[in-house]
């Protein structure tokens, strides 16, 4: 809403101080420079998608965006600029003498345009939802208060305000960006067979073993551990990173999930019991736990029979996660403010419960064509299910932007768990402003 606000009402500031003829001018200016946005727009989102999927080349991924945005843009806005005289002779005279100046500068707007692109896709691949809105909100105000003092101009104080509106939200990523939280450094990676490693399996009673590390996506150290016997799955916390009750409630999380017939990892114990276990080494006191290991790979597309498993797993997901909220006496873990805030409004039409919050592929084991396990409950938390679903069914349509295939999840997921009249209406109105698409709004 506050990113249309400003191409909305500009017309209506237009035709009150420049009259009718200069609306006509602006809006095809406005028409012609969008197919310049359109790359930063199609671009991001594919940064979007590989990110989200595999956070660890988010670098990588960031790196070669910015790489083709400047291929793509340096010489198409150079061009637009040279030749927008003679396209909008096209249309007329008129169009030409009133129109060239806000279109060149518009066009000189489309590098803040993909800076703001690319930032806003980094505020949503790390889940900083409050930051988009703020810089949203500040280039709504930039832009509404440069065009009252800027119309006496005319179309080009009109462009001018644009350019500054796009500016100021440039300007706002830069202070979210030196104002993020610095990710921890410390992260645990022990060669294997060390003695580090051998002093963490020492209460599990395992010291002939080979370690390879797991890339699974996951914030914290997770290592193979092969045993002449078996294989097990080591997950080592970051130093400071997570309370133990948070880790505790998620062990506690996954074993009612496991009992209640839901592909989770086993938490394996101690011969004393215990599941969550510590040990002071290298200056840092680590949290760590052992699970069993579960044959599996990450599916690398969602075809129809691993949508309508996926569906039945999160609906039964979600089912339980409402049974263990009323039934047990864990604390809810801590969220950001920000985030309360949203889940408390959510929570009027939506019904709360635990679930995992990060259900996709990434998150998935397969093997032999069925969901084998269910990964990385470290986000695990209280909140409205409706949140878990609409993460989900957005995951599946940036990969494959086919309406249809979130209306057949839909349809199994409802086989387990009918949705209210209140969660159909946020799932389709949030697909539809989230990915820009009017027929979201029928899945």
């Amino acid at each position: 809403v506050l990113a249309g606000l400003p191409v909305q009402l500009m017309p209506l500031l237009i035709i009150r101080h420049l009259g009718a003829p200069a609306v006509a001018f602006f809006s095809m200016a406005w028409t012609m420079v969008n197919l310049l946005y359109v790359v930063p727009s199609a671009v991001t989102q594919s940064l979007l998608a590989e990110s989200s999927f595999d956070s660890r080349k988010k670098k990588e991924h960031l790196r070669r965006t910015i790489i083709l945005l400047t291929l793509l843009l340096v010489p198409a806005v150079t061009v637009a600029i040279v030749v927008s005289p003679y396209l909008l002779t096209i249309f007329g005279q008129q169009y030409r003498q009133n129109g060239t100046t806000i279109f060149q500068i518009l066009s000189v707007a489309t590098f803040f345009v993909a800076i703001n692109a690319v930032g806003n896709t980094i505020l949503n691949i790390e889940k900083r939802t409050g930051g988009i809105v703020a810089v949203q909100l500040a280039t709504m105000l930039a832009t509404g208060s440069a065009a009252i003092f800027l119309i006496r101009f005319g179309l080009t104080g009109v462009g001018l305000s644009f350019l500054i509106g796009n500016v100021a939200s440039s300007l706002t990523l830069g202070v979210l960006w030196l104002g993020r939280p610095k990710p921890n450094s410390v992260v645990p990676s022990f060669p294997a067979g060390n003695a580090e490693l051998q002093t963490l399996l020492q209460p599990y009673g395992i010291s002939d073993f080979t370690a390879a590390p797991l890339g699974n996506g996951s914030d914290n150290c997770t290592l193979l551990i092969r045993t002449p016997a078996q294989r097990y799955v080591l997950r080592i916390y970051r130093p400071d990173g997570t309370k133990d009750d948070d880790i505790e409630q998620e062990i506690s999380y996954m074993d009612y999930l496991a009992a209640n017939h839901l592909r989770t990892p086993l938490v394996i114990g101690t011969k004393a019991g215990k599941k969550l276990l510590h040990c002071a080494l290298q200056g840092n006191r680590w949290q760590y736990i052992l699970m069993e290991f579960v044959p599996g790979h990450h599916p690398t597309e969602y075809d129809p029979p691993l949508l309508e498993h996926m569906a039945n797993q999160q609906a039964l997901l979600h089912v339980k996660g409402l049974e263990y909220a009323r039934g047990t006496a864990a604390h809810r873990r801590h969220v950001p403010r920000s985030l309360q805030v949203r889940q408390s409004l959510l929570q009027a039409l939506a019904p709360a419960g635990f679930s995992h919050f990060d259900y996709d592929a990434s998150n998935l084991l397969v093997y032999k064509g069925q969901i084998s396990c269910i990964l990385d409950f470290e986000g695990m938390r209280y909140g409205p299910l409706v949140s878990c679903l609409y993460f989900t069914l957005s995951q599946i349509y940036d990969r494959h932007q086919k309406p249809e295939m979130l209306a057949s999840y839909l349809a199994a997921y409802e086989q387990t768990r009918k949705l209210n009249p209140g969660e159909n209406l946020i799932i389709r109105v949030s697909l539809a402003l989230r990915h820009r698409n009017p027929a979201l709004l029928r899945v």
